[in-house]
């Protein structure tokens, strides 16, 4: 029976270590060359761009595989900018993002399952307006090459994903002014990150 036991608690171990992802280093986001864009439909018939200039992002990763992949992120609302600056008062306002209350949008990653050696599915969660919810982003790695002359490795990502802006009560009193917007907001993100090469 001891036996018997102690197999029992080896295996367990092995299983509880293989899910454990390999070390993973930590990479800096290069917000000169990132940006946190959105699109909406209008009126069914054309698209409305817009982007979140204040945001902050913690990237771990081993460099190599995408499964080891883990991202968490915090974007300040208040820093929605559609290039109108009317509709971005009305976006911070209750209806839509309601800063006042919930500054933040927040997202954490919870695992990611390599499509091939270039894309991956990322699941995690999402909370905007105080409503956290589920979603699933596409990760595609464009290269990692040396940073000549700064003694980094450097990394770009493109990010994509869609959410339903209804799920997190992001929508105007009136049903009829709300018709107008697309449910649907499509998400793109495009952005480097750097780390200290290995000396």
């Amino acid at each position: 029976m001891r036996k018997l036991v102690l197999r029992g608690l080896a295996v367990a171990l092995i299983v509880m270590a293989a899910a454990i992802p390999a070390s993973a280093d930590e990479w800096t986001v290069d917000k000169a060359h990132t940006n946190v864009d959105f699109k909406i439909k209008h009126l069914g018939i054309s698209s409305v761009r817009g982007e979140f200039t204040d945001y902050d992002a913690t990237v771990q990763w081993d460099g190599k595989d995408l499964s080891t992949l883990q991202v968490t992120g915090t974007i300040r609302a208040t820093s929605v900018d559609t290039g109108n600056e009317k509709r971005d008062n009305h976006l911070r306002d209750h209806e839509f993002f309601d800063v006042t209350k919930t500054p933040e949008i927040k997202f954490v990653s919870k695992s990611v399952e390599k499509v091939d050696e270039d894309t991956a599915k990322m699941a995690g969660e999402i909370t905007i307006k105080g409503v956290t919810k589920p979603i699933t982003l596409t990760v595609e790695h464009g290269g990692t090459i040396p940073d000549d002359g700064w003694g980094n490795a450097r990394a770009a990502f493109a990010v994509t994903g869609e959410l339903n802006r209804k799920d997190f009560k992001v929508q105007m009193d009136s049903d009829l002014k709300d018709a107008g917007i697309g449910e649907t907001v499509r998400i793109e993100i495009n952005t480097e990150v750097t780390k200290p090469l290995a000396k």
